[in-house]
């Protein structure tokens, strides 16, 4: 990559922290997306250099801004253990889907050149929330628009904070922007990606086979018992 800075637009931006980690990363904030009038208070008086867009549900990808980096940290209430659960059919966390949908019109205005990365954030409920459905169905859509992801999770404590405060941070890479580049990293990035679908077949298939092989076992247990 080029020595260029990086750009951000931030969607559920709330006070801005996904903006503030850019400025500390050395990565330009372009515009956000936020309702609620407090923290919008806040990233005007904190964050002046950065437009703001409002409702999320209201914006089109392909008249924004093209940015490198597309962010979001989607209502989690839907997802989080101290709810109930309704998942991606909730009416909060199911916003999740806006911002899918605005990194689609992005990515087809601009020819599959941007969003180069996509980064989303929110509570280790996502992982269990329907019994992992809602976490295979995020990356799921990520996926059929494009984009490979790198799914960490994070705690606060190691961040300097006096508190523990997981989150589950997935970071998505643009297939075409690797693909388009083509450095050593790049194919490190499709090397590692290939290297880990292929274990995931291979576990697959391990476990049907183990499965399979089970069952020939009692099949012969039972036969035998028979004689």
């Amino acid at each position: 990559m080029s020595n260029e800075t990086l750009t951000l637009g931030s969607l559920f931006d709330g006070s801005g922290g996904f903006p503030l980690g850019g400025i500390l990363a050395g990565i330009e904030p372009v515009w956000s997306a936020e309702i609620e009038p407090f923290p919008v208070l806040v990233t005007h008086k904190r964050l002046p250099q950065v437009k703001h867009y409002g409702d999320v549900s209201e914006l089109n990808g392909a008249d924004l801004e093209p940015v490198d980096i597309l962010s979001w940290g989607s209502p989690c209430q839907d997802l989080s253990i101290a709810g109930k659960r309704a998942g991606l059919k909730g009416n909060r966390s199911g916003l999740y889907v806006q911002a899918v949908r605005i990194a689609k019109e992005m990515h087809e205005a601009t020819g599959g050149e941007y969003p180069k990365f996509c980064v989303f954030e929110n509570v280790p409920g996502l992982l269990s929330s329907n019994k992992g459905a809602d976490f295979l169905a995020c990356l799921d859509m990520m996926q059929d628009i494009g984009f490979i992801p790198d799914i960490n999770m994070l705690d606060a404590q190691y961040m300097g904070v006096p508190q523990r405060r997981k989150r589950v941070y997935i970071t998505w890479v643009n297939a075409d922007y690797i693909l388009k580049k083509r450095t050593n990293i790049s194919d490190s990035i499709m090397l590692q990606t290939l290297t880990e679908i292929l274990l995931l077949n291979l576990g697959e298939l391990l476990r049907v086979s183990g499965a399979g092989l089970k069952r020939s076992a009692v099949q012969d247990q039972n036969r035998f018992a028979d004689t």
